[in-house]
């Protein structure tokens, strides 16, 4: 199955479900940064990470189905390599739980666990287990799901103004 290449807020994404995380992380107020900087994490494996969360300082990946071993491999080594977080996530958010390699805190060696995100203090966390989503949680992964946008036109030249793409007065907060 092919992806369909959509625009927005003046980024070129891959795909709609990763134009969906980023609708969601902006309906909870998140700085992301898509596709900051690719990596070579040795031997010919090269990666570039979907989303940079500086905040929480962590790579956030999004795959449409559940991570192949090869996928699974490149975080494991992207994130020993940088010493951040990775996550991969599949799906909608909130809608599975993501694998999530990090570093012990009091050890400094590397742990893998599953993901869920949650809300701590009013901003957007990571935690290894969560119950039902808070209402935050799914009032921005309900604004996601329901975002519509335009595809892109491959013929048209990046930075060809686009009109507002996604409609906010249809998308219930």
């Amino acid at each position: 199955m092919k992806v369909i290449q959509t625009h927005y807020r003046g980024h070129y994404f891959r795909s709609r479900l990763e134009a969906r995380y980023a609708v969601f992380f902006d309906a909870l107020n998140e700085k992301w940064v898509y596709e900051k900087e690719g990596y070579d994490l040795d031997e010919g494996d090269f990666y570039l990470p979907d989303f940079w969360l500086p905040r929480l300082e962590c790579h956030v990946e999004i795959k449409g189905q559940y991570p192949k071993k090869e996928e699974i491999r490149k975080c494991r080594k992207l994130q020993f390599f940088t010493e951040h977080d990775v996550v991969i996530f599949d799906g909608l958010p909130t809608e599975n739980y993501g694998l999530w390699f990090g570093w012990c805190d009091n050890g400094g060696f590397p742990t893998e666990s599953y993901a869920a995100w949650t809300i701590d203090d009013g901003f957007l966390a990571l935690t290894d287990y969560a119950g039902e989503p808070s209402d935050m949680l799914q009032a921005a992964a309900v604004r996601a799901k329901q975002a519509r946008f335009q595809r892109h036109d491959p013929d048209l030249p990046i930075g060809v103004p686009y009109p507002n793409i996604v409609d906010y007065d249809r998308i219930p907060f």
